[in-house]
């Protein structure tokens, strides 16, 4: 029903403002659909990437959690069925920040944020969940989880952990080993840390490379540091941005053409916009600007789609006051023009991340009003 109104309602918008380039904006995909309960207020992590996984028999695997910090829910869309089941709060204790993974031998992983601890659990793909158990960091406070799948079925996990009654925060990294059945002692890898410390680390394995990009104030302005795992011994922190103006929301991808990207948000000449990077095994490029759309633009997030494609999102700025949900695609070396997702001009969506199941079809899921919505578009669909 909710759909339905919603629908007729903006086909009432586009009639009254001649809005035919809108409507081919978000022609091709479904309608939003509300996946959270009608009480409390919901989202999705602050990290962007990790709210939805998708698995290789064509589910999809859903977390967020409320607000105010005191519950986090997993959600299961059985692909056969085509319908969502009912929600499973993960702790009964509190929980925030969860992001999840499907490993590479076909397990999922969810992180979240626990009261002291950052809570692990593994489940099957049939949306059974194995019991939880929790990484402690001495004198911290895991948060931000950003899981990372490797090809051995082992999930790499870097997270932010803040020190008890103190500001400053740091970025920690470990490895959920499959056969051992447990955790590899945690690793800082940020330095002594600042004002704000690092925030909202990011994770990609390149050329049997492990590159684990954060955000980092130590240089008195919010820059972008980098250390690199060779298999052996970490490297760095290295600096990667020098602007002066604040960079957020790194994202690392290794996209279809075996090239390592890194996408940020910069505030250079006054306003957010979307930028990137490549690493080519040797060097990082010139910062590029990548979507400024004259709004502002934020936390981007990634997805590949099995002809190749990168996908890219973020929140948007540029046809209405408040934010909404863009993408793109990148393929033959372009990208495709930006297309807006979401549909509620007024209300304030954010926090997307992206799936895509074997046979191709795409599904994001974001935070809008206290809500947590997804939308699909259909395999092979551009637009």
């Amino acid at each position: 029903m909710e759909n339905t109104l919603r629908d007729w309602v903006m086909g009432l918008l586009i009639v009254l403002t001649g809005g035919a380039a809108a409507e081919a904006a978000f022609a091709e995909w479904s309608p939003p659909e509300t996946i959270t309960p009608p009480e409390g207020k919901w989202r999705t992590c602050y990290n962007s990437a990790g709210a939805v996984a998708s698995d290789g028999r064509g589910n999809l695997h859903v977390v967020f959690f409320e607000e105010a910090g005191t519950a986090a829910y997993y959600r299961r869309f059985d692909g056969a069925a085509g319908r969502w089941e009912a929600p499973l709060r993960l702790d009964e204790a509190t929980g925030r920040d969860a992001a999840l993974v499907a490993a590479a031998d076909g397990r999922l992983h969810i992180f979240f944020k626990s009261g002291r601890a950052l809570c692990h659990r593994v489940g099957e793909p049939i949306g059974t969940w194995g019991p939880p158990e929790y990484i402690k960091i001495p004198n911290r406070t895991p948060a931000l989880p950003a899981p990372l799948a490797l090809p051995t079925g082992d999930v790499a996990v870097a997270m932010v952990a803040e020190r008890a009654h103190r500001p400053p925060a740091e970025i920690w990294y470990t490895v959920w080993r499959t056969e051992e059945g447990t955790f590899d002692p945690p690793v800082r890898l940020s330095e002594e840390p600042a004002n704000l410390g690092g925030w909202t680390p990011t994770v990609a394995l390149f050329r049997g490379e492990l590159h684990v990009v954060w955000r980092d104030d130590r240089s008195g302005e919010f820059d972008l540091y980098e250390s690199v795992f060779d298999g052996s011994t970490w490297t760095g922190p290295f600096r990667l941005t020098s602007d002066p103006a604040s960079t957020f929301h790194p994202r690392l991808v290794v996209d279809g053409n075996d090239t390592l990207r890194l996408f940020f948000m910069d505030r250079r000449g006054g306003r957010a916009a979307i930028w990137e990077k490549e690493w080519d095994g040797e060097r990082w490029t010139a910062d590029r600007l990548l979507f400024d759309g004259g709004g502002e633009a934020y936390h981007p997030t990634t997805a590949r789609t099995p002809d190749g494609r990168l996908l890219l999102f973020w929140e948007d700025t540029r046809e209405t006051p408040a934010a909404e949900i863009f993408y793109a695609a990148f393929s033959e070396g372009a990208w495709t023009e930006p297309r807006r997702i979401s549909r509620s001009p007024g209300v304030a969506s954010g926090c997307a991340s992206a799936a895509v199941t074997p046979s191709g079809e795409i599904a994001v899921v974001y935070t809008e009003g206290g809500r947590v919505r997804v939308q699909t578009l259909a395999a092979g669909a551009t637009d």
